[in-house]
Protein backbone atom coordinates (compact mmCIF):
# COMPACT_ATOMS: atom_id res chain seq x y z
CA UNK A 1 0.00 0.00 0.00
CA UNK A 2 2.95 2.54 0.70
CA UNK A 3 4.18 2.64 -3.19
CA UNK A 4 0.46 4.22 -3.94
CA UNK A 5 1.22 7.51 -5.48
CA UNK A 6 -1.28 9.81 -3.36
CA UNK A 7 -3.07 12.29 -6.19
CA UNK A 8 -2.43 16.17 -5.14
CA UNK A 9 -5.39 17.05 -6.61
CA UNK A 10 -9.08 15.94 -6.92
CA UNK A 11 -9.41 15.63 -10.39
CA UNK A 12 -11.29 13.21 -11.78
CA UNK A 13 -8.94 10.73 -13.55
CA UNK A 14 -6.13 11.10 -10.61
CA UNK A 15 -9.12 9.77 -8.36
CA UNK A 16 -9.17 6.89 -10.95
CA UNK A 17 -5.35 6.20 -10.95
CA UNK A 18 -5.54 6.07 -6.92
CA UNK A 19 -8.19 3.72 -7.51
CA UNK A 20 -6.80 1.38 -9.85
CA UNK A 21 -3.64 1.31 -7.99
CA UNK A 22 -5.19 0.83 -4.46
CA UNK A 23 -6.98 -2.04 -5.80
CA UNK A 24 -4.15 -3.81 -7.77
CA UNK A 25 -3.47 -6.54 -5.47
CA UNK A 26 -7.58 -7.26 -4.79
CA UNK A 27 -9.04 -6.36 -8.63
CA UNK A 28 -7.55 -5.80 -12.01
CA UNK A 29 -9.63 -3.36 -14.77
CA UNK A 30 -9.61 -4.26 -18.21
CA UNK A 31 -11.83 -2.15 -21.08
CA UNK A 32 -13.31 -4.15 -23.84
CA UNK A 33 -15.61 -2.42 -26.44
CA UNK A 34 -19.63 -3.21 -26.76
CA UNK A 35 -21.35 -3.71 -30.13
CA UNK A 36 -21.30 0.08 -30.63
CA UNK A 37 -17.63 0.44 -30.00
CA UNK A 38 -18.09 2.09 -26.68
CA UNK A 39 -15.59 1.44 -24.23
CA UNK A 40 -16.79 -0.52 -20.95
CA UNK A 41 -14.73 -1.40 -18.04
CA UNK A 42 -14.60 -4.99 -16.91
CA UNK A 43 -13.59 -5.51 -13.04
CA UNK A 44 -11.88 -9.06 -12.12
CA UNK A 45 -11.37 -10.06 -8.58
CA UNK A 46 -7.95 -11.94 -8.25
CA UNK A 47 -8.60 -15.23 -6.43
CA UNK A 48 -5.16 -16.26 -6.41
CA UNK A 49 -2.26 -16.63 -8.54
CA UNK A 50 -3.71 -16.63 -12.23
CA UNK A 51 -7.08 -16.97 -10.89
CA UNK A 52 -9.34 -14.36 -11.77
CA UNK A 53 -13.12 -13.54 -11.39
CA UNK A 54 -15.19 -11.07 -13.14
CA UNK A 55 -17.24 -9.05 -10.80
CA UNK A 56 -20.05 -6.42 -11.27
CA UNK A 57 -19.64 -2.66 -10.16
CA UNK A 58 -21.94 -2.97 -6.99
CA UNK A 59 -19.63 -6.06 -5.78
CA UNK A 60 -16.37 -3.83 -6.29
CA UNK A 61 -18.67 -0.83 -4.52
CA UNK A 62 -19.13 -3.83 -1.30
CA UNK A 63 -15.87 -4.58 -0.85
CA UNK A 64 -14.87 -0.91 -1.01
CA UNK A 65 -17.55 0.53 1.58
CA UNK A 66 -17.30 -2.77 4.01
CA UNK A 67 -13.94 -4.39 3.42
CA UNK A 68 -11.51 -1.84 2.07
CA UNK A 69 -11.64 0.12 5.35
CA UNK A 70 -10.52 -2.46 7.98
CA UNK A 71 -7.96 -3.66 5.47
CA UNK A 72 -6.49 0.08 5.70
CA UNK A 73 -7.05 0.64 9.23
CA UNK A 74 -5.17 -2.93 10.23
CA UNK A 75 -2.21 -1.67 7.81
CA UNK A 76 -1.95 1.40 10.04
CA UNK A 77 -2.04 -0.77 13.36
CA UNK A 78 0.48 -2.54 11.82
CA UNK A 79 2.83 0.46 11.51
CA UNK A 80 1.71 1.95 14.55
CA UNK A 81 3.07 -1.71 16.51
CA UNK A 82 5.78 -1.39 14.21
CA UNK A 83 6.77 2.32 14.81
CA UNK A 84 6.49 1.40 18.88
CA UNK A 85 9.07 -1.75 18.16
CA UNK A 86 11.29 0.33 16.40
CA UNK A 87 10.76 3.32 18.55
CA UNK A 88 11.89 1.73 21.79
CA UNK A 89 14.91 0.06 20.00
CA UNK A 90 15.77 3.42 18.78
CA UNK A 91 15.38 5.29 22.02
CA UNK A 92 17.75 2.31 23.86
CA UNK A 93 20.18 2.71 20.93
CA UNK A 94 20.10 6.38 20.91
CA UNK A 95 20.94 6.54 24.55
CA UNK A 96 23.69 3.72 24.15
CA UNK A 97 25.14 5.99 21.47
CA UNK A 98 24.73 9.37 23.78
CA UNK A 99 26.74 7.86 26.61
CA UNK A 100 28.84 6.25 24.26
CA UNK A 101 29.66 9.60 22.80
CA UNK A 102 29.95 11.64 26.30
CA UNK A 103 31.99 8.67 27.63
CA UNK A 104 34.67 8.82 24.69
CA UNK A 105 35.12 13.15 25.33
CA UNK A 106 33.14 13.33 21.41
CA UNK A 107 30.16 14.97 22.28
CA UNK A 108 30.81 18.46 21.34
CA UNK A 109 32.72 19.45 18.39
CA UNK A 110 34.50 22.60 19.40
CA UNK A 111 32.46 23.03 22.69
CA UNK A 112 29.16 24.57 21.33
CA UNK A 113 27.83 22.08 18.18
CA UNK A 114 26.64 18.40 18.84
CA UNK A 115 28.62 15.78 16.71
CA UNK A 116 26.49 14.77 13.49
CA UNK A 117 26.24 11.07 13.63
CA UNK A 118 25.60 9.01 10.43
CA UNK A 119 22.36 7.16 10.58
CA UNK A 120 22.61 3.56 11.91
CA UNK A 121 20.34 1.02 10.52
CA UNK A 122 17.91 1.14 13.49
CA UNK A 123 17.25 4.93 12.60
CA UNK A 124 17.40 4.39 8.90
CA UNK A 125 14.17 2.14 10.01
CA UNK A 126 12.46 3.65 11.85
CA UNK A 127 12.60 6.81 9.96
CA UNK A 128 10.79 4.61 7.05
CA UNK A 129 8.41 3.37 9.19
CA UNK A 130 7.43 6.87 10.20
CA UNK A 131 7.49 7.94 6.57
CA UNK A 132 4.61 4.72 6.19
CA UNK A 133 2.83 5.62 8.86
CA UNK A 134 2.75 9.01 7.24
CA UNK A 135 1.84 7.80 3.88
CA UNK A 136 -0.98 5.34 4.98
CA UNK A 137 -2.99 8.02 6.80
CA UNK A 138 -2.98 10.11 4.01
CA UNK A 139 -4.32 7.12 1.32
CA UNK A 140 -6.84 6.75 4.13
CA UNK A 141 -7.83 10.17 3.69
CA UNK A 142 -7.74 10.40 0.38
CA UNK A 143 -10.43 6.86 0.27
CA UNK A 144 -12.36 8.17 2.71
CA UNK A 145 -12.86 11.63 1.00
CA UNK A 146 -12.81 10.35 -2.73
CA UNK A 147 -15.13 7.23 -2.13
CA UNK A 148 -17.16 8.08 0.11
CA UNK A 149 -19.72 8.54 -2.23
CA UNK A 150 -20.70 5.81 -4.21
CA UNK A 151 -21.54 7.99 -7.44
CA UNK A 152 -17.74 8.52 -6.85
CA UNK A 153 -16.50 4.98 -7.17
CA UNK A 154 -18.82 4.55 -10.33
CA UNK A 155 -17.12 7.54 -11.61
CA UNK A 156 -13.77 6.13 -10.93
CA UNK A 157 -14.69 3.11 -12.19
CA UNK A 158 -15.82 4.63 -15.67
CA UNK A 159 -12.86 6.70 -16.17
CA UNK A 160 -10.67 4.12 -16.02
CA UNK A 161 -11.62 3.37 -20.23
CA UNK A 162 -9.66 6.71 -20.54
CA UNK A 163 -6.93 6.40 -18.78
CA UNK A 164 -6.48 2.96 -20.27
CA UNK A 165 -7.29 4.38 -24.05
CA UNK A 166 -4.88 7.01 -23.11
CA UNK A 167 -2.43 4.56 -22.36
CA UNK A 168 -2.66 1.96 -25.17
CA UNK A 169 -2.11 4.68 -27.24
CA UNK A 170 0.63 7.01 -26.11
CA UNK A 171 2.52 3.82 -24.16
CA UNK A 172 2.29 6.76 -20.89
CA UNK A 173 -0.37 7.74 -18.77
CA UNK A 174 -1.34 10.90 -18.06
CA UNK A 175 -0.41 13.14 -15.22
Amino acid sequence: MENIDIPQCGFELSKSIFLRDLMEPYYEFEVKRNRRGAPKVHIYENKGPGIKEEVSTGQLIYFMHCEMPDLIQNRCWQLARERDDYFSKYKDHQLYEDQRQMGSGRWYNSGTEPVKRKPTEIQKTFNKNEQNAKKIYLIKECYHNYFKEISGIRNAVNNISILMEKTKLTGEEPE
